[in-house]
């Protein structure tokens, strides 16, 4: 019976090795990549260099089609690259070298659109004019580069209270003491003086505590992970599986993970000539819009083409697609792009545009501009774009129209990503500003008086499935939460579209207005006091009538003020949220309970790692940005992770009870026996404990979760009195039945 024992021992300790290894050998296929590049050493470049000699400081050469092994700066040159397995952003992206000024370098500002990461893919390079390479700097290597440092807390993540982890270390402790109890009960009864009696005390002691019950928990975990990889959902925390379990609270990005990934472009809103006036109406076609916003349009973004791909942000794609301009290579070193406007007459050319110079876009300032010259007058503009908020803020107060706030409304009400546009003109080349003074102006003497120009207006479309996943997450009473960068108007038209607002909800916005919220129906437009409302609203027995959504200032206003968690869970839409908000509003949310987190990575990184649950909808076969990856940009994949992660938790409680009562029973038959001096034969303990409870253990594993998410999630207290009572009822009933015959 030892060796059977003994065997059960190793068998586990061995499962959960292997189970171990192979977790850490996927972590390390992702986080290992050394390869030989060129670096620039004692004044010589140096070939066939490896990667893991780079140190901060060396300079090397970027190259197409590879990963990059370290941080780095780019110093000369531009290079598209692939983000997607350390960000999860679905789109490639394109970097500019650094630019030559006195401006300080700021790695998660405006130096960001210079900074290579560590395992990010190379797709092209485009060496500046006159060069023949790209280079770039080592900033940080090793687990001290982004990727090491996300790899880091994969391998040491936070630690995370989870009251199944917290109950379950006491419910060892009463085994192990119980278990001591048993054992010093079987010497007694068997003789101290009989070595016998030591072996079978050891024995009861191994059925009271099994040595199955951590590998249970660990195949059980292995088992989830394996369905959701059939699933296309990727997991590299197995811990948080069973976590997944209890998600009350299920937050979401909007723009690419409840709407599609596409925005279609809606036309433009001019400024009209008189700003008392109306804005006049929307206007699709490019060759009928006014020639300074059309031009606007078409150069005001950082798109390139990539093997006759264009590559770029998902907006600027498709508000450049649709201004039918053509993108050409720079016609000269002065020039970063060359584009030429659509003609009305096929055989008759445009003259071409070319930009100058160009600022990217940065969350801080949420806008992006350039400058171009524009060849046919040789006239230089100043475009910049960004939000509506934002662009009204920079521009010119005689520019900005009386209608502009309420147009902008109209527009966001109807579901439209809106943003904006100023322009300013520098006047004549070479007359009125020099190409020198061009490429030294500031980014603030750019784009300070600026007028401005319009709107620019894109669709916002649910994804189809959008409706069924929330409906589902809904019926199985978990709260869900949209956290957007986007304006709070188009937040709610989707709230309401996809069913996180109800038919009949009044939905109220708290934005701050002259150092104070002021809270307003959407609907009616008119304002309304908060206290007043959310106490009618609570004395109300049906279904809650009212649903608040803030703006990212409202959000730090009110964060600031200590009173955020006041109107935590009565807000369903947080908007204009920049990256930080949104992880300030993740952890708020997790202080109320378990709470998952939803999004296509880039902005969402930071929320996505601090989440209790992180699911990036990713483009990368593995992304290291949450515990939890998917290719299926489907919003349904959270219901397959929440229904998973329920049966994973079911099923591990199914397995410690039963662990639980057949080590119980089987000790309490143990000690009956040795009161009796009776012994039960080898075979019938080998067949119980070598074949029957292994296969058990591993039958309940195997249980497949419910179809559809119910309104109640599996108990996570392995000491609660559901548990207790299940338990703690059938050793009763047992004991009953073995002492009354």
């Amino acid at each position: 019976m030892g060796l059977v024992q003994t065997g059960i021992i190793l068998l586990s300790a061995i499962i959960r090795v292997i189970l171990r290894l192979r977790a850490e050998n996927r972590i390390k296929e992702m986080a290992e990549d050394v390869t030989d590049v060129s670096v620039l050493r004692d004044g010589e470049w140096k070939q066939n260099v490896s990667s893991a000699t780079l140190v901060p400081g060396d300079v090397f050469i970027v190259c197409e089609h590879t990963k990059l092994p370290c941080d780095s700066v780019l110093l000369c040159g531009s290079v598209v690259v692939n983000e997607s397995s350390l960000t999860g952003e679905a789109m490639p992206i394109r970097k500019f070298s650094v630019p030559k000024d006195d401006g300080l370098y700021l790695p998660d500002g405006p130096g960001k659109s210079s900074t290579l990461f560590a395992g990010t893919l190379v797709s092209q390079t485009m060496p500046s004019q006159g060069k023949d390479r790209v280079i770039a700097v080592v900033l940080r290597t090793g687990i001290t580069s982004e990727k090491g440092t996300l790899i880091h807390k994969i391998l040491f993540p936070a630690p995370i209270s989870f009251i199944f982890h917290e109950h379950l270390k006491l419910a060892i402790s009463i085994l192990l003491i119980w278990g001591a109890v048993a054992f010093a009960l079987a010497l007694y009864l068997m003789g101290r003086g009989n070595i016998t009696s030591w072996y079978y005390g050891v024995f009861t002691m191994s059925q009271i505590f099994s040595p199955l019950l951590p590998a249970a928990f660990t195949i059980n975990q292995s088992v989830c992970a394996a369905r959701l990889r059939t699933k296309n959902i990727l997991c590299i925390d197995l811990p948080r599986i069973n976590l997944s379990g209890k998600v009350r609270i299920f937050c979401f990005d909007k723009t690419g993970t409840l709407t599609r990934e596409g925005l279609d472009f809606y036309g433009s809103a001019r400024a009209p000539l008189d700003i008392t006036m109306p804005f006049e109406g929307r206007e699709e076609d490019p060759l009928n819009m006014q020639h300074i916003l059309a031009m606007g349009i078409a150069t005001c973004h950082a798109v390139t083409k990539v093997h006759g791909q264009y590559i770029g942000n998902p907006v600027d794609i498709e508000s450049f697609n649709a201004m039918k301009w053509e993108l050409l290579p720079p016609a000269d070193p002065d020039y970063l792009d060359t584009l030429i406007p659509p003609s009305v007459k096929p055989d008759v050319k445009r003259a071409p545009v070319h930009v100058l110079q160009r600022f990217e876009f940065i969350h801080s300032r949420a806008s992006q501009s350039v400058t171009v010259l524009d060849t046919s007058t040789y006239r230089v503009h100043v475009f910049l774009k960004g939000s509506f908020e934002r662009i009204k803020q920079l521009s010119r107060p005689q520019s900005v129209p009386a209608y502009y706030d309420r147009t902008a409304a109209h527009y966001a009400r109807e579901g439209c990503y809106v943003l904006a546009l100023a322009h300013r003109n520098l006047g004549v080349l070479g007359e009125d500003i020099t190409m020198e003074e061009i490429k030294t102006m500031s980014r603030e003497d750019m784009e300070s008086l600026c007028n401005f120009s319009g709107f620019i207006l894109f669709r916002n479309k649910l994804k189809d499935d959008t409706t069924e996943a929330i409906a589902e997450l809904k019926g199985g009473d978990v709260r869900t939460v949209m956290i957007t960068g986007d304006t709070a108007l188009t937040g709610i038209f989707i709230a309401r579209q996809c069913g996180m607002i109800s038919t009949g909800q009044r939905a109220i916005l708290g934005d701050v207005k002259n150092g104070s919220v002021v809270w307003t129906d959407i609907d009616s437009e008119k304002e309304v006091d908060i206290d007043q409302v959310l106490e009618d609203d609570f004395t109300r027995i049906e279904m809650k009538t009212v649903e608040l959504a803030m703006t990212g200032r409202a959000f730090e206003f009110l964060f600031e003020q200590g009173v955020i968690r006041k109107f935590l869970l009565h807000t369903r839409v947080f908007a204009r949220m920049t990256p930080n908000h949104k992880v300030e509003c993740v952890q708020l949310h997790m202080e109320k309970g378990v709470t998952a987190m939803c999004g296509d990575g880039g902005n969402d990184c930071g929320a996505l790692r601090a989440a209790h649950v992180g699911l990036a909808l990713s483009e990368a076969e593995a992304s290291i940005v949450s515990p939890f990856s998917t290719g299926n940009r489907s919003v349904l994949q959270c219901v397959e992770l929440l229904r998973q992660g329920r049966s994973a938790l079911a099923t591990s409680f199914a397995n410690y009870k039963f662990l639980i009562l057949y080590g119980e029973s089987m000790a309490f038959w143990e000690l009956i026996m040795f009161y009796f001096t009776v012994i039960a034969p080898q075979s019938i303990w080998i067949t119980i404990d070598g074949f029957i409870t292994t296969s058990m253990t591993f039958a309940i594993t195997q249980a497949k979760p419910a179809h559809k998410l119910g309104p109640s999630r599996p108990t996570a207290k392995p000491l609660g009195p559901y548990t207790l009572a299940s338990c703690l009822g059938v050793i009763f009933i047992n004991f009953w039945f073995i002492v009354s015959r």
